[in-house]
């Protein structure tokens, strides 16, 4: 089952912990990101209901509006949109305790 996909809608994924397998031996080629990904603007979340399944109040992306590297099919790549938040925030803190220094 690929979580988000238009087929498989309807399951649920409940758990008390989602594990991405993500071992360095399973990788090759593993470097830094750009720095001028700090520069790409997300859109705003939307809230919004869905017209197929359960037809929810949800909370999340317009994968249109989301840049096209970030995007899969019809919707988009989770793992990659929270490295690039964790990318952003990491940056601010920084930003915030050069700040507090001064």
């Amino acid at each position: 089952m690929k979580i988000g996909d238009q087929d498989a809608y309807l399951n649920d994924v409940v758990t008390a912990n989602v594990t991405v397998a993500s071992l360095p031996k399973s990788k090759e080629n593993i470097r830094e990101l750009d720095p001028n990904l700090l520069n790409i603007r997300l859109p705003t979340p939307k809230i919004y209901e869905r017209i197929e399944g359960r037809k929810e109040t949800e909370i999340g992306f317009i994968a249109e509006e989301l840049p096209e590297f970030l995007r899969r099919g019809d919707g988009y790549d989770l793992k990659a949109l929270v490295a690039i938040l964790a990318l952003k925030v990491s940056r601010l803190e920084e930003e915030l305790s050069k700040l507090k220094t001064r």
